[in-house]
């Protein structure tokens, strides 16, 4: 027997930790079911949650669109720690590639990178920036893209040149290649 006529009832311990906008490390628990409702105190509509700070656990994060929303303004202002910046994307890429997340939410993720200024959090960036431009090179879809990525790389571009400066530092010239 696969175990395919059963469904699956048994569930690992998986810690969890949330932070908020106002309390790095608001709530932690131990999920053992397949969901959970968490209430968290002294948080309004419009501050972040970030699920798995740190990037510690072994899990990925579907953040619904209402909850993703003041993520985006956390990923554009820099106030998201850059582990938790790397997550955010590689985990809304990685949900798409599954066929569980959203690459339109992908694509409005990317956007509020615009002004990133880490060399770990591009080279995610570009890594899944390339695997979308794979996917989409023959479909009427990739003029659109390139396009997008091309105001995407504008910032950066415009930040560290294409010339190599004197003294400059080794993330100012890994980022430019």
């Amino acid at each position: 027997a696969d175990g395919c006529d059963e469904p699956y009832k048994d569930y690992e311990k998986v810690p969890v930790t949330i932070a908020t906008k106002k309390k790095p490390s608001a709530h932690s628990f131990l999920l053992d079911s397949k969901t959970a409702t968490v209430t968290l105190d002294d948080v309004e509509c419009s501050d972040w949650v970030k699920v798995n700070p740190g990037s510690v656990g072994f899990y990925r994060v579907n953040y619904e669109a209402e909850m993703l929303t003041p993520l985006l303004q956390a990923v554009a202002d820099g106030s998201l720690d850059t582990r938790d910046r790397i997550q955010l994307i590689d985990d809304a890429f990685a949900l798409a590639q599954a066929g569980v997340g959203s690459t339109v939410r992908v694509l409005e993720l990317f956007a509020a990178y615009a002004d990133e200024k880490e060399f770990t959090v591009w080279e995610t960036l570009v890594g899944n920036l390339g695997d979308l431009s794979r996917l989409l090179a023959n479909t009427d879809y990739h003029d659109q893209f390139k396009k997008f990525a091309e105001r995407l790389f504008d910032t950066v571009v415009g930040r560290v040149g294409w010339e190599a400066e004197a003294n400059e530092s080794p993330l100012t010239s890994m980022m430019r290649s």
